[in-house]
């Protein structure tokens, strides 16, 4: 078995707490890598269009599943637990269940709470729609940076209410857009994985634009920078000539 690294769940809670380059930069999206997030939302697509493809319902995506392997981080949906038996696991809670299964819809085995559809909730029949519900779940965390566990329990659940945070709509509208569509109440308005990889997120201008947003970042970091060399300069030579006047 390869050794998976870390999970997702980790990767995340790492990138929310590193120090800023920039302490005194007020962007909250400074610390997303917009690239880099977008293809391990990609390859997390890509896991799931093919276990889907396969007849398979994977019932627990969240974080703590997808694991990240590797310099590269390759990632690697794991913990199959709940694809392959009727139990339900969030942590140390249970939830109620029936024990009816039929054709390729389902009742039984609800993953995580916070991540589990409201039809897995519900006990009602289920199908791929009901994980594509917790890759909407486990998008939000990808872009959004949450600065406590408080704030990152509050944001969920106001997902799960059909509200997604308006930074994030105004930074990544095609993206906001595709969480809520992934999050709706009703699993037909849901996209597939294989809809939404060829949909207008992987091929809009949000993603060159982010691209361009980060290199106007960079530029102005870089002034900054020199400015500040330039005024330290300054200072030191007015330093000087102070001593030589004395």
């Amino acid at each position: 078995m390869q050794l998976c690294e870390r999970s997702l769940r980790d990767w995340i809670l790492e990138r929310n707490t590193r120090p800023k380059e920039d302490p005194t930069d007020p962007d909250p999206y400074a610390c997303v890598n917009m690239e880099h997030t977008f293809s391990i939302l990609r390859t997390i697509l890509e896991g799931v269009k093919y276990i889907h493809s396969k007849g398979i319902l994977h019932r627990d995506l969240k974080p703590r599943n997808i694991f990240l392997h590797g310099l590269d981080c390759h990632v690697k949906i794991g913990d199959f637990g709940l694809a392959c038996r009727d139990i339900i696991v969030d942590d140390h809670m249970q939830l109620p269940t029936s024990s009816h299964t039929s054709g390729s819809s389902h009742t039984t085995g609800v993953g995580t709470f916070v991540y589990a559809s409201p039809e897995q909730l519900e006990g009602s029949h289920y199908d791929s729609k009901s994980d594509m519900y917790s890759v909407g779940m486990v998008a939000l965390e990808l872009f959004q940076p949450f600065g406590t566990e408080m704030e990152r329990v509050q944001r969920l659940g106001e997902l799960r209410q059909g509200k997604v945070p308006e930074t994030l709509s105004e930074r990544w509208p095609v993206l906001a857009k595709s969480i809520c569509l992934l999050t709706s109440p009703d699993p037909s308005l849901r996209p597939s994985a294989a809809q939404l990889l060829q949909s207008e997120l992987f091929s809009s201008t949000d993603m060159v634009i982010c691209g361009l947003q980060r290199k106007v970042l960079e530029q102005e970091q870089e002034i900054v920078q020199l400015k500040r060399q330039i005024s330290e300069m300054q200072s030191s030579q007015n330093a000087m000539q102070q001593t030589d006047l004395t």
